[in-house]
């Protein structure tokens, strides 16, 4: 579907976290014959306003759908923009039983026009991303080349790096560690 963002959305934190993490999951995971309104009844526990303001308020994309879950990973699929309102959410209610957990989103979109990683921890928003452009100027192959999903992967791998070595950055300012860099 063109313009569908891809967002893997994964915690890391306390055994308490990770149980209550994978509750959520679960229950996002259930039928619904409604798909498109069950983030916002379990999240927001409302009845959907079927307006795309309402989405782009709370969800901070047009849409947003579970696609699959497991015990420590939610993927959602959400229109035009990565599910950051969906991350904050999961996020907000964990924090109240782990301040430290750190909750992840790695998005990318279908047509690749960018590549990113999101991570919240305590009151840290790292975000990094990579455009069209610079995805362009890295692969060189077609998609149908074998070496496309290696290349990709890649800048995939990356960006989430550079992301981790923020949080690792910021970690260590908490811990009054700071020796070694200076923040921005």
């Amino acid at each position: 579907m063109e313009n569908q963002v891809v967002n893997k959305i994964q915690i890391e934190g306390t055994e308490r976290a990770i149980e209550l993490f994978h509750s959520i999951s679960h229950r996002l995971n259930k039928k619904s014959s409604d798909k498109i309104t069950q983030i916002s009844r379990l999240l927001w526990k409302t009845t959907w306003k079927a307006t795309i303001d309402w989405n782009y308020e709370n969800l901070k994309c047009k849409w947003a759908v579970v696609e699959k879950t497991g015990r420590d990973f939610i993927i959602v699929l959400s229109g035009w923009d990565p599910a950051d309102g969906v991350q904050d959410k999961i996020f907000k209610s964990i924090k109240k039983i782990d301040p430290n957990v750190i909750i992840r989103n790695e998005f990318h979109n279908d047509d690749l026009k960018f590549i990113g990683t999101r991570i919240l921890y305590k009151e840290y928003i790292i975000e990094h991303k990579i455009d069209a452009k610079d995805i362009k100027d890295n692969i060189t192959v077609d998609k149908d080349d074998k070496k496309y999903d290696s290349i990709l992967n890649e800048l995939r791998k990356a960006n989430l790096y550079f992301a981790e070595i923020e949080l690792q950055e910021f970690m260590q300012y908490e811990e009054g560690n700071t020796s070694d860099y200076e923040l921005q």
